[in-house]
């Protein structure tokens, strides 16, 4: 049996956002085309805004060079035309 070898990319398209937690609760068809565009690594309830906090891997995400802070992207969802898009809106200070 022959394996691959797995190399690691440093330079990953990871990111930030956030979503309502009403409309995960609730199964919107904006959050399941989200969660199809990534790979969650990371999850966090955050009961003061109501909303989840992710942590992901997506084609959609720019690379992060190893040492650059984690940016925050904003998920956008056309309900008419199905269009969906992210962008991003900054970066969080690693303080």
């Amino acid at each position: 049996m022959k394996f691959k070898q797995v190399v690691y990319k440093k330079n990953l398209r990871r990111g930030r956002f956030s979503l309502d937690s009403w409309h995960v609760r609730n199964s919107s068809v904006a959050v399941s085309r989200i969660m199809s565009q990534c790979i969650i690594v990371r999850a966090e309830m955050n009961f003061m805004r109501g909303a989840i906090d992710y942590e992901a891997i997506s084609w959609r995400f720019r690379e992060v060079p190893e040492g650059e802070v984690m940016p925050t992207y904003r998920w956008v969802y056309d309900d008419d035309t199905g269009e969906l898009y992210c962008e991003e809106v900054g970066r969080e200070d690693a303080a």
